[in-house]
């Protein structure tokens, strides 16, 4: 083998001593740097776990992106990385967050929906709201509750076409629009003097 070709093997199969050192400086930099970001991701007014797992998921990316190179990447460069990575994961963070505080009223209205009339137990000072809920349900065809009863359960299209039959798409749009059905007659109910 040439020399060339051995450089070339080198490069393309670095040293395991090489690999030990990136990997140890990897590790060494995590742990620097792990409290600081978790404070950070706290004065943004995260809980502790979420900034725990936010900035754990931001270091094991920085250690997977760097762990094969031959030798340590800068101090720079690792930060650079990691501030990146921590700001993308903080934002589709805050993404999901806001999805699905728009989705828990209409989960919480679904999922009390979604339950057979005579299996609702409401408590006395909601009884009349209850009652027309359970009237609604009751316009709405026996799939099409099974549909918004699974869609509750956090079943996915796929999984609610495996329990009801027909296509995906077909089921999602039956749990579309019984949401919007059920959306509309409670707010007829409202206007006509309904609490």
């Amino acid at each position: 083998m040439s020399r060339t070709e051995e450089e070339g093997a080198r490069r393309a199969h670095p040293q395991p001593m090489a690999r030990e050192k990136t990997q140890r400086f990897l590790g060494e930099f995590a742990e620097r740097h792990r409290s600081r970001l978790i404070k950070r991701l706290q004065r943004t007014g995260e809980t502790q776990q979420d900034a725990q797992d936010l900035a754990n998921e931001a270091l094991m990316r920085l250690v997977r992106e760097f762990r094969s190179e031959e030798s340590p990447p800068s101090e720079q460069r690792c930060v650079s990385f990691l501030s990146t990575t921590l700001t993308n994961l903080y934002t589709d963070h805050l993404r999901k967050r806001r999805t699905q505080r728009k989705a828990l009223p209409k989960l919480r209205l679904a999922s009390s929906l979604a339950a057979e009339p005579d299996e609702v137990q409401p408590p006395e000072e909601d009884t009349r709201q209850r009652e027309q809920l359970a009237q609604a349900m009751q316009e709405l065809s026996p799939t099409t509750r099974a549909a918004l009863k699974l869609d509750a359960e956090g079943k996915s299209g796929r999984e609610i076409t495996q329990v009801l039959g027909g296509t995906e798409g077909a089921a999602r749009k039956r749990v579309h629009d019984a949401k919007k059905r059920i959306t509309a007659w409670i707010q007829r109910w409202r206007a006509r003097g309904g609490h």
